[in-house]
């Protein structure tokens, strides 16, 4: 789907059904993201990662995610995430 599909999912599903991806066999709960331009690559594959979020490649577009839900986690800011250890890196492909 393109960015903008996916950004308005985000909106949409939260509280209820919420919107999610899988990193591994753990399910990452998405709580804010925002579509942005961003280099083509697979959908799905991480082409950015700092202080504004973790930015992801769509079929059109990026979608720049802002705080997420690990699981059995508080929900955070990609901000206060990367302060400590976190699983993402670039070019890693989400699902």
């Amino acid at each position: 789907n393109s960015a903008a599909q996916i950004e308005r999912r985000v909106r949409a599903f939260n509280p209820v059904p919420m919107a999610f991806f899988h990193l591994g066999a753990e399910r990452v709960r998405v709580l804010q993201a925002t579509a942005v331009p961003a280099p083509q690559a697979r959908p799905g594959e991480v082409v950015g990662l700092d202080a504004q979020g973790l930015l992801v490649s769509c079929a059109d577009g990026g979608l720049l995610i802002q705080t997420l839900q690990m699981a059995g986690k508080n929900p955070v800011s990609l901000k206060a995430l990367l302060n400590g250890s976190h699983p993402f890196a670039l070019h890693q492909v989400l699902h």
